[in-house]
């Protein structure tokens, strides 16, 4: 138990008896955070991430970043970081993110941290000068300057539609494009641009007001000093307009450090996040609507006393269609032959989709589909045994039961056929 609490516990996630295991703390990690309780949130994926290091089945690496600064436990996410030393810097959300918890260390450094706490141990890791002297924004550009693709996305999430944003991120590809030689800012990867798009979906609430506003102002002066550099802007006698660094330098370490990015993701590679059910986009979330309720017979028609009678008299034996007085004596049964059919059409839905093979994105929204199927069955079946058997509805309930049976066990078919 005290290994699971340090967090030295192992276990392997290529096992096939260890997957659910790692789905259910996954699981657990989601619904804890969208109740807000950010910290547990935190507590579990740490938790997770710590049983397997290497292979992080749940891409627990892609999540905990955003977990740890609604929680705001930014030097837990520092020493995450080292403890890694760079290679989730690879990540371009992690990137941001530690540029972003740099910044939030550093607002509140000035008070000594508790003993015994992260950020005391951050403080002691640090040893002298630390990294978030600055604020963050080094490794703000650092990050900017590695993923050039990730300022338009997180200006089109964070502020689309404004116009200084809109013309910051034209402006931007106006520059860095011509500087790195491609046409997309991410690369031509598909997973790059996929880990971009996730990202944003995930916090871009939490890049707003002054954080987005430090954004902006960083990438723009970053992107003065490229222009500077490259001849796009006149500067001053004897200055290159670039902060005091030498000449180039801005545009180097962009070539330099884009370089390493596109190493790390190369354009002909697939996309390695796609359909996977722990990175999964908003755009590739399928939802299947929920069923409707079924529709109610409308109210009868209120008929005068005099047609009542004659009607009556026309039931007695008085002439008239025969149907009419079956119709009378199986109007209870009306309703419920008509959710019998409602509930066909659905059974021979289900038929079809389990004969075609269900994808295994889908797999979890057609099991709980199946499963809803099977109790409105059920509830059919007690309403129907429920209705008092006369002599005229008699004949009506037997048919009617004798469709539910076949359903049931057709129903019972595509569930044994959806298992396997």
């Amino acid at each position: 138990m005290q290994a699971w609490l340090r967090g030295d516990a192992r276990m392997l996630a290529g096992l096939p008896a260890n997957a659910p295991f790692f789905r259910a703390l996954h699981a657990q990690t989601m619904a804890i955070s969208r109740r807000g309780c950010h910290v547990a949130a935190l507590s579990t994926a740490l938790l997770t991430l710590s049983l397997d290091r290497v292979s992080d089945p749940t891409r627990m690496r892609l999540l905990i970043d955003g977990l740890a600064l609604r929680a705001e436990r930014a030097h837990t996410l520092w020493l995450l970081d080292q403890s890694y030393q760079e290679e989730l810097r690879q990540l371009p959300g992690w990137a941001f993110s530690i540029a972003l918890a740099l910044r939030q260390i550093h607002s509140y450094s000035s008070a000594a941290p508790p003993i015994g706490t992260a950020a005391a141990a951050a403080a002691a890791a640090a040893r002298g000068e630390s990294e978030w002297e600055d604020g963050g924004t080094a490794a703000l550009r650092r990050a900017l300057l590695t993923f050039p693709a990730m300022l338009p996305a997180a200006l089109q999430s964070c502020c689309g539609g404004n116009p200084a944003a809109t013309a910051l991120s034209a402006r931007w590809q106006r520059v860095v494009s011509p500087l790195i030689a491609v046409a997309e800012l991410h690369f031509g990867s598909a997973t790059l641009q996929h880990m971009h798009a996730l990202y944003w979906e995930r916090v871009s609430d939490i890049w707003k007001h002054d954080a987005l506003h430090w954004l902006q102002s960083t990438a723009s002066s970053l992107l003065t000093e490229l222009e500077c550099e490259i001849g796009l802007v006149q500067t001053d006698e004897g200055s290159q307009g670039n902060g005091g660094l030498e000449p180039l330098s801005a545009v180097s370490q962009l070539k330099e450090l884009s370089a390493r990015a596109r190493s790390w993701y190369p354009s002909n590679a697939p996309n390695s996040l796609h359909g996977s059910d722990f990175a999964r986009l908003r755009a590739e979330q399928v939802v299947i609507p929920e069923e409707e309720a079924p529709p109610q017979p409308p109210p009868p028609l209120a008929v005068p006393a005099g047609e009542a009678a004659a009607a009556a008299v026309r039931d007695a034996g008085g002439g008239g269609d025969p149907a009419d007085g079956r119709r009378g004596e199986l109007g209870e049964l009306a309703p419920l032959e008509e959710e019998c059919d409602a509930l066909a059409e659905r059974v021979d839905e289900m038929e079809k989709m389990v004969r075609r093979g269900v994808a295994p994105q889908l797999r979890a929204v057609i099991d709980g589909r199946l499963k809803s199927l099977d109790e409105r069955l059920t509830q059919h079946m007690c309403s129907v045994d429920a209705v008092d058997a006369g002599e005229g509805v008699r004949d009506g309930k037997r048919n009617l039961t004798r469709r539910m049976d076949e359903l049931c066990a057709r129903l019972a078919d595509v569930i044994a056929n959806f298992s396997e």
